[in-house]
């Protein structure tokens, strides 16, 4: 499936959403279930799915925000490195947040599937 498929379903996903404003969440899963069911996903192997739906997520809820800039700023200021040598360590400390996030997506991802198994 490609990024701009991924892409066009989750924007009809948002505009379901929008339409439905208010709804309980049980609307909302029969809404989201009528729609998968129309408009199957070329989905893969599982973990292709839940790396898809990790990706669409960190696309549409930026981490770019102003806490994580001061928690960078205050990082700069306690490592004394030259700017070249501090960037490899930026890199490497971004790297190991970003799979840190990831990953606690993931489980967050499994507990919620187990979790709608219950539900009904």
């Amino acid at each position: 499936m490609s990024g701009c498929h991924i892409r066009t379903q989750f924007a009809s996903l948002l505009e379901a959403k929008r339409r439905i404003g208010g709804a309980t969440t049980k609307k909302i899963a029969v809404i989201l279930k009528s729609y998968v069911d129309q408009n199957p996903p070329d989905c893969g192997n599982v973990q292709d799915v839940v790396d898809r739906i990790y990706w669409c997520y960190m696309e549409s809820n930026r981490v770019d925000n102003s806490k994580i800039n001061d928690c960078y700023a205050r990082l700069r200021e306690k490592v004394n490195l030259p700017l070249r040598e501090y960037d490899e360590v930026l890199y490497i400390v971004s790297d190991l947040c970003l799979e840190h996030g990831r990953l606690a997506f993931m489980e967050g991802l499994k507990v919620g599937m187990l979790l709608m198994g219950n539900v009904e």
